[in-house]
Parts: C-alpha cells; sequence; structure tokens
C-alpha cells in the first residue's frame, strides 16, 4: 500500500523524483498521512497501549476487526479499576465496574481507539513535515511534525508504522514543546484473525439491573442550513480556520434555564462555547488549565441580564480566554 501511494504521487507530480529527494520533502507527508488515514480504515489489529495526560497514565488492551459489515473494537483498561468499551458499528458501550452507558449513533464519541484516526483531517491551518525514521514497539516507524500555523493550536509528533501506516505513537505539544498528551502502543499485531469473543463485552448487558444501564443516542452532525432560533448573544472572534460544526441545547445542571450549545473545529482541534442566562447569580467567573484541556468562564451584561460563557477545549489558555470575552449581546 505504501509503495503505491509513493508511486501515484511520483506520476501525478509529473516524473520520476529520487527517493533522496523525495524523502526532504513536504509531499512525502503528506503521502504518509493518507496513508495512515487508509490504514485506519482498513487494517484489524490487536495490541497494547499507553495513554498519558495531565490525568495520569493508563494502559489498555486494544482489539480492532474491520473484516465484517461493521466496525467492531473492544478496549479494556488495564490499570485502576475496571473499566472497558466496546463498539459495535454505531453502538458504543462503556462498562465502569458495574455501571453501563450506552451510546446510539455514537461515532462522535471520543475513545482512545478514535484517537488513532484525529489527523484524518488536517486542515489548512497545519502544515507537516517529514522528520526521519525511528522504532516504536518494536517496529519500523516514520517520524512527520504537524505544526501549526499561528499559536492557538498545539502541535504533534507522530510516528507511522513503516509496514502498514498506522499510527504507533503521537505527542501533543504546547507552543514550548512540552508533552501535553501521549498515545503510544507498547505492542502490536496487525492483520491477526480476530476471534468473536475478544469483542464482546465482559457482561450480558442484558441480565444487569435496568437502573444499571443508562442509553443515550447521539445524533448525527447538526445541519446549519436549518434554521434555528435566533440567539440573543453573538460570537465576535473565533481564531482563523475554525468553524461551527454543531449547535444545540442543552438542560442546565444548576439552573433553570437552557444552556446554547457550540462546537467549533479546525479538522484537527476543537472546542465548545456554553452560554447559559445566570439570572440567579448561580454561577462564578473560574479558569483551568489541566494539561491540553482549558475550561474558562467569564460573565457578561445584556442590560438587566447576566450570562455565563464557558469554553472547553484542546486550545491554550489565551486563545480560550479571547473566545470568551469577545462574546457580547446580539445588536438589536
Amino acid at each position: 500500500m505504501i509503495r503505491q501511494l509513493l508511486m501515484v504521487a511520483l506520476v501525478l507530480g509529473g516524473g520520476w523524483i529520487s527517493p533522496s529527494v523525495l524523502a526532504e520533502t513536504h509531499e512525502k507527508s503528506e503521502i504518509w498521512l493518507r496513508a495512515m488515514n487508509e490504514a485506519y480504515s482498513t487494517l484489524s489489529f490487536r495490541g497494547n497501549l499507553v495513554f498519558q495526560n495531565a490525568q495520569g497514565l493508563n494502559t489498555l488492551s486494544i482489539v480492532r476487526d474491520l473484516s465484517g459489515n461493521q466496525h467492531r473494537a473492544r478496549m479494556v483498561y488495564l490499570d485502576g479499576r475496571y473499566r472497558e468499551v466496546v463498539r459495535d458499528g454505531e453502538l458504543v458501550t462503556f462498562l465502569n465496574s458495574d455501571q453501563v452507558l450506552r451510546f446510539e449513533h455514537g461515532e462522535t464519541v471520543v475513545t482512545p481507539e478514535q484517537m488513532l484516526r484525529r489527523f484524518s483531517a488536517l486542515g489548512d491551518s497545519y502544515r507537516s513535515e517529514f522528520v526521519g525514521r525511528d522504532r516504536v514497539a518494536g517496529r519500523a516507524a516514520i517520524m512527520v511534525n504537524v505544526v501549526p500555523g499561528d499559536r492557538h493550536r498545539y502541535g504533534y509528533q507522530l510516528w507511522l508504522d513503516e509496514q502498514t501506516g498506522l499510527l504507533l505513537k503521537s505527542l501533543m505539544l504546547d507552543d514550548k514543546g512540552g508533552v501535553l498528551e501521549r498515545l503510544q502502543f507498547v505492542s502490536l499485531q496487525v492483520g491477526s484473525d480476530i476471534r468473536p469473543e475478544e469483542l464482546r463485552l465482559s457482561v450480558d448487558v442484558q441480565q444487569l439491573p435496568e437502573q444499571l444501564v443508562t442509553t443515550h443516542r447521539i445524533e448525527s452532525r447538526l445541519d446549519l442550513d436549518e434554521t434555528d432560533r435566533p440567539l440573543n448573544w453573538q460570537v465576535g472572534w473565533v481564531p482563523a480556520g475554525f468553524s461551527l460544526t454543531q449547535r444545540d441545547e442543552r438542560r442546565s445542571p444548576v439552573g433553570k434555564h437552557p444552556v446554547d450549545s457550540l462546537m467549533y473545529s479546525d479538522g484537527l482541534a476543537s472546542f465548545s462555547l456554553f452560554v447559559e442566562l445566570d439570572d440567579e447569580n448561580l454561577l462564578s467567573e473560574a479558569t483551568d488549565s489541566n494539561g491540553a484541556t482549558t475550561a474558562i468562564s467569564r460573565v457578561f451584561r445584556d442590560h438587566e441580564d447576566y450570562y455565563m460563557v464557558t469554553v472547553v477545549g484542546e486550545i491554550p489558555l489565551g486563545t480560550a480566554e479571547r473566545i470568551a470575552v469577545s462574546i457580547a449581546p446580539t445588536q438589536r
């Protein structure tokens, strides 16, 4: 697959290029990123990986099967209290001790396995660079840097399996080169026959008491062309490259008024914006930066009404602050 992609790129480029020249070009990194995305879409595998962020380090076992008509996978946390995640098509099930959460149409639910495909929509706000070769989990790897175009998003270092293109390791980096998040295989078997029992939840959900099972239905991506309820506020600024991908209305966990929720993405990074009428002074301003995740809440006033604005996402603190303070009442 890798060799075929390289040959196609050379032909489209108008001629043969020596490997020594190709190895230093931006085009080569783009070829490897395309190979990575194709590998995620086509290959079954099993392995163990580590995931580390500000909350700590976890080791997981993962089994993924694409041999049938739908995407199936199972992840088991090997540290701390027992947890597992099972994906069967669009149904995602989380088992935490004896509590079960099920998400219908859960392709948007973030799991460690989903993080292996996070670079499939690398937009114009980033550039990629071929770095060289290395080894990860005993496998030959290609190193690619994903460099942000400005200070409003994070950068990444990637290690891709030289044989298949699968992502073997990724580091999320702040603007000083500090590691915010690490995802890394420690063992990997690609293309192995996956047995059905390897993909099953360890408990029979049908046998559990009804109060231990909660099912959520996640709607598909919002059609932004639909006419929505007019907002009483407006967003004054978001970083270039971010666009609105979802808008909905949620129940407030503390107040009596609904919460407007907007999600923005640049194809790789994303953040959510929440605005809630606070006429009972229940909420307070706050700032929290925990590794890659930033959460910031600010208040703005519209005549006699006060609104709480909260920005949450994997963006730098200064960027979240600028977004939050840009919220203002809609001009009337």
